[in-house]
């Protein structure tokens, strides 16, 4: 079994083997999460979102946490050849920029597979009687 210990996901080495997952360049969702492509260059330290935090930490080993699962549930991981910036709103949990490839992961989603480019990672929203909130996944 390979096992990511920050996040808890554990997967049999047969099926990681057996594992397809398809490339995309555009919008997708898991679960709660928005994956948004943004205009530009991987490699741009801006890709649109103005003024803010350089260019990321480099994704490696057992990934990065991008949400953490609430009561014991799964979290999302971002794994692959990525950079990682964190944003500072609610919403936009901040900005990876896939150099050739990556993969984010949770064991009650299919996982998605990012094309080379930018992308926003946002916290979906719905509306509630008593305004917007996020969404529980």
């Amino acid at each position: 079994m390979s096992e990511t210990p920050e996040a808890r996901v554990a997967t049999p080495d047969a099926v990681l083997a057996d594992l397809s997952v398809p490339l995309w360049s555009g919008l997708q969702r898991q679960g709660d999460l928005l994956v948004i492509p943004l205009d530009g260059d991987p490699g741009d330290p801006d890709p649109g979102l103005g003024p803010g935090p350089g260019p990321g930490d480099q994704v490696s080993g057992p990934g990065v946490v991008l949400v953490r699962g609430e009561s014991g549930g799964g979290s999302h991981v971002l794994v692959g050849d990525a950079t990682w910036t964190p944003a500072e709103e609610h919403a936009d949990l901040g900005v990876v920029r896939v150099v050739t490839t990556a993969y984010l992961m949770h064991p009650e989603h299919a996982a998605l597979g990012l094309a080379a480019g930018p992308y926003l990672v946002r916290r979906q929203r719905e509306q509630a009687p008593s305004g917007p909130r996020l969404v529980a996944d």
